[in-house]
């Protein structure tokens, strides 16, 4: 399996960030918050390669599996928008994924200090 990643140059420090590693945190998370409306979902649990989870909105319980997320992941790498209409042929969960992928930029650029 290819890994798809982002290089973040700090300074000159080079930071690797990998699908895998925000594959991690996103499993580690308890909610998401979506960047533009603001909705959250509650992540309930983890089944195989899935994130299993609920949003606020609609109270179903949806799938986000690891392959969607690769998805996302390998078109925000190419074409860097936060769009979700730019994502919605791949995946209905993609304003979740996104989010991710932002927060988790956020923690590691605050983290190394750069804004």
């Amino acid at each position: 399996m290819q890994s798809y990643e982002l290089i973040l140059d700090d300074a000159g420090n080079k930071i690797r960030i990998t699908s895998g590693d925000i594959w991690s945190y996103f499993r580690e998370l308890n909610t998401v918050t979506t960047l533009y409306d603001k909705k959250e979902f509650q992540i309930t649990g983890i089944v195989g390669d899935a994130i299993l989870g609920i949003p606020e909105d609609s109270y179903q319980k949806r799938s986000i599996k690891y392959g969607d997320f690769l998805e996302v992941w390998q078109r925000w790498l190419e074409i860097r928008s936060n769009k979700i209409g730019d994502y919605q042929d791949i995946s209905r969960n993609a304003s979740y994924v996104i989010a991710v992928i932002e927060t988790y930029l956020k923690t590691i650029q605050s983290k190394y200090g750069k804004d």
